[in-house]
Formats: C-alpha cells, structure tokens, sequence
C-alpha cells in the first residue's frame, strides 16, 4: 500500500491494497471496525448494514464483530442488487458521471499529462461530494423500498426469470445437428494431456 495513492481522498476514508483488487474477509472485516466506528453502532444503537452476497461478507469473524456491536446484518437475495441496492440505484451513475466530468477537465487543464493512480483519489474526492448529498440518499432508499418501506414498489415482471430463459436452444445457439455434434467429439484428439488447443476446440464444439 502506498499512502500517496490516498492524497486528496474523502476525508476519513480508509484504503487497502490487494493483489488481485477484490475485497477478501480479511479487509472487510477491517472495513466493518471502520463502519462501527463512524456509525456509532452499538447495542445500545442498533445499526443495519445491507450487503450484496459475496463471499467476504460471510465470514463467522465478521458476524461476531457484527454482533457484538449491535449491527444487524441483511443480504440482499442474489441477482437484485440493481433493484434493491440504494447505491447501484442512486448513486454509483451520477459519481461515475461526475468522475468523468472531473477527469476531462483535469485533463484540459493539464495539457499533455496523464491521470496516473496518484491523482485518482483526489478526483473521486471531487465528484464524491457532487454525488453523495442527502437528496440522493434518500431518493435512493425510496425507490428500492427500503425507506419508507414499501413491500409492492416492485411489479410481477420485475421478479420473473430473465427472457434468456424463454428462448429455445435454436434461437440462442443456432440449429444443431446432433448427430455431427457426436462426431465432432469424437473426432477430436483426446484432452488427457491437458493441450491447450485440444481443450479449447472441444469446447467450441460442444458449444
């Protein structure tokens, strides 16, 4: 982790570098302590978190943390959070549009130069107080249902499987030919010594 990468980032914002770039159960659970602390949440004030259902949010380390200091933890079911998640809904466009907006005009302004990841925070920082104002928060939380409750702000299509289910082998695959599919497997050199190029044409043909 290098600390110059959090120059100008919001103001008590905090920052972990992972190899791969995801979060893992290790750096949520720092992330939790994190919330805790700024929530103010506590036995006595109980606090809600929200989390989509990946998997670094179900570890039995954060639930006991979770626990301990009166937040109540739901998932939102899997699939939905572009309907359920107040920042998928409300707040990640317009930062992503404010993003831009501040990273074209930076650009403008510094002719020749390029954004590198040391002015990233700073930016974000930029577009972050355009985007997170009360007014999006709460149309965020109206529109998922959460705030003011409202179990029907969904209607009946909005919860049926994806149209992708409906369609016939045919339409997404094109018409195939069952009998030259045996033989195209068959045709192929056998896959037991892990070549490449072999694995990568039977695939395509079962396909």
């Amino acid at each position: 982790m290098n600390e110059e990468l959090m120059n100008g980032a919001p103001a008590d914002s905090i920052a972990f570098a992972q190899e791969k770039g995801w979060m893992t159960s290790e750096f949520f659970l720092k992330w939790l302590k994190h919330f805790v602390r700024y929530t103010k949440a506590s036995n006595g004030n109980k606090t809600l978190l929200l989390l989509d259902g990946h998997c670094s949010h179900k570890s039995l380390g954060y639930l006991q943390i979770a626990k301990e200091n009166g937040v109540i933890v739901f998932c939102f079911p899997a699939h939905c959070s572009h309907h359920v998640q107040p920042l998928d809904v409300g707040f990640f466009r317009p930062l992503h549009t404010y993003l831009d907006q501040k990273i074209q005009l930076w650009l403008h302004q510094n002719p020749g130069k390029a954004v590198t990841q040391l002015k990233i925070a700073g930016l974000l920082n930029q577009a972050y107080l355009k985007g997170a104002v009360p007014l999006n928060a709460i149309n965020s939380f109206k529109k998922t249902g959460i705030h003011p409750f409202n179990s029907h702000v969904f209607e009946d299509w909005q919860l049926g499987p994806a149209l992708a289910t409906d369609k016939q082998i045919s339409e997404t695959r094109g018409d195939i030919n069952e009998n030259q599919m045996e033989l195209d497997i068959q045709d192929k050199p056998s896959t037991s010594g892990h070549n490449l190029s072999s694995l990568s044409v039977l695939d395509i043909s079962v396909k």
